[in-house]
């Protein structure tokens, strides 16, 4: 029978000291930054976009915003969420060559590092996702009840693109492969080490869902994880 694992459990090799995370894709990006900070929030832990974020909130949160602020800030124990303040009350990037001098100062970094306006199926311009040269390794997001979704406006974030990069037409829906495609379009140009986590596992048909989808991208990627960021219980997919 299978028992699930903590996501801090299966990544104690990825989750080091100085590691430098970056995360990517739709359906559960903050949410899953979150629970990587609430594990480790023992240690000294920076989250920070290079996109726009809400800001994180709780009492065991510092948030710091403003270029100078992030300068003079100590890294305390606990999550210490930096940016500069955006519109509609978003966290917004701070220059990268800053995020760069800040990031080694703490013992976990974890840079949010896409935006997907809360949908589940994402098209992506040239220069996205914005992934920091310095990061040591990429979680990229995909979110299993995306599958069936169809591609129209308010359904996907930037529709135009998602239609050529996935070789749909408006209104088709979203298939094991169309997930399997965007989430190569995330990793493009990527080479470092990188983890595919597929969320929204709330059952066996999820699960099965999702092994599914795991045996499309083991032909690119090794590392494979399912689970769901709100119950914490995850497992591992082996080729």
């Amino acid at each position: 029978m299978f028992k699930p694992k903590t996501f801090s459990s299966i990544m104690t090799g990825v989750l080091l000291r100085g590691s430098k995370i970056a995360v990517v894709g739709a359906g559960g990006k903050t949410s899953l930054v979150g629970l990587i900070a609430g594990q480790y929030a023992g240690k000294k832990v920076l989250v920070s976009p290079s996109a726009k974020i809400l800001p994180m909130t709780g009492q065991n949160v510092a948030l710091v915003t403003g270029e100078a602020a992030c300068r003079r800030h100590e890294p305390r124990i606990g999550v210490n969420c930096l940016g500069t303040l955006g519109g509609e009350g978003k966290l917004c990037a701070l220059p990268p060559a800053l995020l760069r001098e800040l990031a080694p100062l703490y013992e976990i970094a974890l840079i949010e590092a896409d935006g997907s306006r809360g949908l589940l199926l994402k098209g992506y311009r040239g220069h996205e996702p914005a992934v920091p040269p310095f990061a040591d390794c990429v979680l990229a997001l995909v979110n299993i009840k995306a599958l069936g979704t169809a591609a129209v406006e308010g359904q996907v974030h930037r529709l135009p693109e998602f239609l050529e990069q996935n070789s749909l037409k408006e209104g088709e829906r979203a298939g094991l492969n169309t997930l399997a495609s965007m989430t190569g379009v995330m990793l493009r140009g990527w080479s470092g080490a990188a983890y595919i986590v597929i969320n929204g596992c709330n059952g066996g048909a999820d699960f099965r869902k999702a092994a599914a989808l795991a045996e499309i991208l083991f032909s690119r990627w090794a590392n494979i994880i399912a689970g769901c960021t709100v119950k914490n219980e995850w497992r591992v997919y082996e080729a």
